[in-house]
């Protein structure tokens, strides 16, 4: 069940990417930026200039952002997931991160990869909790 409400989600997200309803993204943005802010509240100014929401949602909606921009923001993202995450998922990251530079650039699909890693920093953290 849980398998098909993802799959129904990320199908919706990037539906809504094509159609240029940017609303999914902004959320998941403001959403991802909340658990970075309280995994890692050293790093709030490097979090809140990374996920500009409010900024990111501007330039989405005037069509403002080059690939190569959007590359720049998820290998931001991607840096501070490396930040917070444990070594064994590095793998998956630099893997992202190679498809990413390689050019396969999928906003979505990235975001669907940076929520699946941070999932991983939360259930590791998890793990640690009920230890």
């Amino acid at each position: 069940l849980q398998t098909q409400y993802d799959n129904a989600f990320w199908d919706k997200l990037n539906e809504e990417y094509e159609n240029k309803n940017y609303n999914m993204i902004y959320e998941l943005l403001t959403y991802l930026k909340s658990v970075y802010v309280k995994l890692a509240a050293s790093k709030i100014e490097e979090i809140n200039d990374i996920l500009d929401v409010d900024f990111i949602k501007q330039r989405l909606e005037n069509n403002a952002y080059t690939n190569e921009e959007l590359t720049t923001l998820a290998n931001n993202i991607l840096d501070i997931v490396k930040t917070l995450h444990a070594p064994v998922y590095d793998e998956d990251l630099e893997n992202y991160r190679k498809e990413l530079n390689d050019g396969n650039l999928h906003f979505p699909t990235i975001l669907k990869r940076i929520v699946q890693l941070t999932r991983n920093i939360i259930q590791t953290l998890e793990q640690f909790k009920s230890a």
